[in-house]
């Protein structure tokens, strides 16, 4: 994460819940316990995400096309063989 972001997430989540949820009630709040995790290794989640989705969809003839298919038909042809 950036810098001062799990901060500003826990104020901006815990506000919008006393403005939504509580309309206002600021005794509740006491009560509304709110944590935003920072693994060590968050700097890999991106990759490793990315790294999992890959290897579900490899058998999945579906989710890709073939290089000749996106030179002929562009962008479109993958965005109809995944359904967007």
């Amino acid at each position: 994460m950036f810098p001062g972001l799990r901060s500003r997430l826990e104020k901006d989540i815990q506000h919008r819940y006393l403005n939504d949820i509580l309309k206002g009630d600021v005794g509740r709040l006491q009560k509304f316990r709110l944590g935003i995790e920072e693994p060590p290794s968050r700097k890999y989640l991106v990759f490793q995400g990315g790294s999992i989705l890959a290897d579900l969809m490899k058998d999945r003839d579906t989710f890709w096309i073939t290089k000749s298919d996106y030179a002929e038909y562009g962008v479109d042809r993958a965005f109809a063989n995944i359904r967007l």
